[in-house]
């Protein structure tokens, strides 16, 4: 049986076009809602727990992310993330994932240190954003997040494509929406007495030279 066209239109409407913004509208909630679990966290530990942090960091022997990843993975739970972390294994290794609340879907994350004390420098911020990417691959993930604990005195500048210079650093590659984001841990002298920071500068393209290749192989 021919359909009018008002029921066309009608069916269209309610079978394409509301599920379709509907599905929109639940990927810009969970960003929206992550990133504001997120910057809760960065928030606390800047203001409130990083001296403590710092301290058991410091007296580590080993497992300096892992200690760090517990409190992050802490801060979730409490939250209201009942599953924080899982490491699920991929074609490109394991990650770190959070799970989304009230779904299966996961969401990608990796956690890194920036340390110039142990060499943890650039090379590590540029190694984990490579992670984040090709888990974001692997498991077709739109997103992807790298969080970064600095434990230098040190301004961290991302500058490049897609950046507009606001917080949380957010970068799109190969189609993909990437936020970077800085816990500062070490800035304990007061702005009026430290003076300009020192910058650590990554480009972008120094920040996707790892994978833009990978991402080709990929398609």
């Amino acid at each position: 049986m021919m359909r009018s066209a008002s029921e066309s239109l009608n069916y269209f409407k309610d079978n394409i076009i509301i599920p379709l913004i509907d599905y929109i509208q639940d990927q810009i909630d969970d960003v929206s809602y992550i990133l504001y679990i997120i910057e809760k966290y960065k928030l606390r530990t800047e203001w409130f727990t990083k001296l403590s942090l710092t301290e058991k960091y410091n007296s580590a022997e080993k497992n300096f992310e892992g200690l760090l990843e517990d409190d992050l993975r802490l801060f979730l739970f409490d939250k209201g993330i009942d599953y924080p972390f899982s490491t699920p294994k991929s074609a490109s290794g394991r990650a770190d994932v959070i799970s989304l609340i009230d779904t299966d879907d996961p969401l990608v994350m990796e956690i890194k240190i920036y340390d110039s004390t142990k060499g943890y420098k650039k090379d590590r911020i540029i190694s984990g954003f490579s992670q984040i990417v090709k888990y974001s691959e692997d498991y077709h993930k739109d997103t992807g997040y790298l969080v970064v604990f600095n434990m230098d005195n040190i301004e961290i500048e991302i500058q490049g494509k897609e950046s507009d210079n606001k917080w949380p650093n957010r970068f799109i590659f190969n189609g993909k929406t990437y936020y970077i984001i800085f816990i500062n841990m070490n800035n304990d002298v007061s702005a009026s007495k430290q003076g300009k920071l020192k910058k650590e500068t990554i480009l972008f393209e120094e920040l996707t030279k790892d994978v833009v290749e990978y991402c080709k192989n990929n398609k």
